[in-house]
């Protein structure tokens, strides 16, 4: 009977063995199938693993691993939580692999636990260490996002801009009359492509958007773009053209009578063997800033800057640095009309994961960046956000989604939260960065009693615009005209334009600008604007103006 018994509590163990040993040879099987990348095979032996024993716990973390290969997120969690239920620390990297997962899908509490779980094993690799404290700091500030939301009411630009394709990547002219995108969908000969459309504002609806054209779109891809200020001319990204230094490189076409020119690459000092896209130009066209991968960059996907030089290209490229760039990726710089606000995508700067939107700021033209601001949650969640532009309102924000809409993408606008605005750009500043270079710009709102020099207190607003942006832009100068109308005697007028245009003049040194950048000019009657044959026309001559030089 005691001989019976032992017979009978050993059959199970041995079973069990039996057992154990035919579920480690199919998960020994299963890795082999993994190594020489037949993953179906090998998921059917690690399942059959489980089979012949469900308490052996190694084929779990390879069904972790395969489903994560197949992006079954939540399901390689389960399956890599059940792998490390023995809390074997030869095992911790799988806690931090959860935690990993945890954070890609907003689980940001229990991205938190995972992560701070496998940190309390000894002897783990320093590249997973490291990754562990980025993401733990990366769900401190979305946990603390997450409480404190800004405004987003999204709204889609409706079926005069979006339709059953794909539409991304916008971007509008300073005054914001013309508005570019892409759209991907069938054009030339009914080949999918990437083509730009233009829409136009008119009485405050924007009209049923147009294709550019086919001496600026081919059949190939166009796309990443922006504008000049004046919307005349066209920077672009293409790849695998002829002409192209390296696999994607930067063109540039202009607005003519005819419409748009072809495009030019913009030649070796910006494009290089390596990739280079996504460009913004600043208001005044001096500074263009792309995304490129060349060597000497922070990280993989850098943001940097070319400037024009005197001969009219565009000078060798420099870093924006470590404040900007990181480690990782850094994408579609959008630089705001006022010149002073730079927005951009990032990977790894803090931030809700994926990539997310942020801004940067700067006191003028030539001071360097700040470090970014995320622009916060909603805005930005665990998903990807890109490619957000700002009209000169500093109000009205654009970007693409395909959440909801017309077709797979749509573009969508919204107020920016008032911590995410840059500054408002006048009307001023617009008429200055429109025009082309050395063009007068006429200051409407100065003014002088009849035939004397004295400047009116109702020019000082105006004045004052002026004083702001020569002290945002200080490598600006200028020269200041006085004209008058043909009344009075030919050297009376001559006199009369030249204390005017000095008085200017002086009330600007009088605010600090320094004198080097300040001349003055009267010109008398000798450049009417329209002939002095009309009480209105003579009005339009008597003004006061600048170029800058």
């Amino acid at each position: 009977m005691r001989i019976a018994i032992v017979i009978c509590l050993l059959v199970p163990t041995i079973l069990l063995g039996q057992n154990r040993k035919k579920a480690e040879r199919a998960y020994a099987k299963a890795v082999e199938f993994y190594q020489q990348s037949a993953d179906k095979k090998a998921k059917d032996l690690a399942e059959q693993a489980l089979r012949h024993d469900a308490t052996f716990i190694k084929p779990y973390l390879l069904l972790g691993q395969l489903s994560e290969n197949e992006q079954k997120v939540e399901e390689a969690i389960a399956f890599y939580l059940k792998g490390l239920a023995d809390n074997d620390p030869k095992n911790a990297w799988g806690y931090w692999k959860v935690g990993m997962l945890d954070f890609q899908q907003g689980n940001y509490s229990e991205a938190q636990t995972h992560l701070q779980h496998f940190l309390s094993f000894d002897k783990q690799s320093e590249k997973r260490i490291k990754s562990a404290n980025s993401l733990l700091a990366n769900c401190v500030f979305a946990l603390e996002a997450l409480q404190n939301p800004v405004p987003f009411q999204p709204e889609n630009m409706g079926e005069e801009i979006n339709s059953k394709w794909e539409e991304y990547l916008p971007s509008i002219s300073a005054d914001g009359s013309l508005f570019v995108f892409t759209r991907r969908g069938p054009h030339q000969e009914n080949i999918v492509s990437e083509d730009f459309y233009a829409s136009t504002l008119k009485e405050g609806e924007w009209t049923a958007a147009e294709n550019l054209g086919q001496t600026l779109n081919t059949f190939g891809n166009e796309g990443a773009q922006c504008l000049s200020s004046d919307g005349k001319i066209l920077f672009f990204t293409a790849c695998d053209r002829e002409d192209g230094f390296g696999r994607c490189d930067i063109y540039v076409s202009f607005l003519g009578v005819q419409g748009w020119s072809p495009a030019q690459n913009i030649g070796p000092s910006v494009n290089s063997p390596n990739w280079e896209s996504q460009p913004s130009i600043s208001p005044d066209g001096k500074e263009l800033y792309f995304v490129s991968n060349r060597p000497g960059g922070k990280g993989k996907m850098d943001i940097w800057k070319s400037v024009l030089t005197p001969q009219g290209s565009f000078g060798k490229p420099v870093n924006l640095g470590k404040l900007i760039n990181t480690a990782d990726d850094e994408m579609s710089p959008f630089l705001h009309t006022d010149n002073l606000t730079l927005y951009f995508a990032s990977k790894g700067h803090v931030g809700m994961g994926d990539f997310d939107l942020f801004l940067s700021r700067r006191t003028h033209a030539q001071e360097k960046w700040t470090y970014p601001e995320n622009l916060g949650y909603p805005i930005n969640t665990h998903e990807v956000e890109n490619s957000l532009i700002v009209a000169s309102d500093g109000q009205t924000a654009y970007f693409a989604s395909d959440k909801s809409g017309y077709g797979q993408e749509d573009i969508f606008w919204f107020e920016l939260p008032e911590s995410a605005q840059p500054n408002q750009v006048d009307g001023l500043e617009l008429d200055i960065i429109s025009q082309e270079s050395g063009a007068e710009i006429i200051l409407e709102n100065v003014h002088f009693a009849h035939n004397s020099y004295e400047l009116d207190k109702s020019s000082f607003e105006e004045l004052d615009k002026l004083i702001a942006y020569l002290l945002k832009n200080t490598e600006i100068n200028i020269l200041i005209e006085g004209h008058t109308d043909d009344i009075g005697g030919e050297v009376a007028n001559q006199l009369l334009s030249e204390n005017r245009a000095k008085a200017v003049y002086t009330y600007l040194l009088d605010a600090f600008i320094e004198k080097g950048r300040l001349t003055y000019k009267g010109y008398g009657e000798s450049k009417p604007l329209v002939a002095n044959t009309t009480e209105e026309g003579r009005a339009q001559n008597r003004r006061t103006s600048f170029r800058i030089k």
